[in-house]
């Protein structure tokens, strides 16, 4: 499954897709 994290330049953006990835999750951020 690929997840879009909104805000994953932002601090608890970052730590989410971090924890995302250590699960093995697909990962797309998203930030302006």
């Amino acid at each position: 499954m690929t997840i879009i994290v909104t805000g994953a330049g932002g601090f608890v953006g970052r730590q989410i897709v971090q924890r995302l990835l250590d699960a093995g999750q697909s990962v797309v951020g998203m930030d302006t």
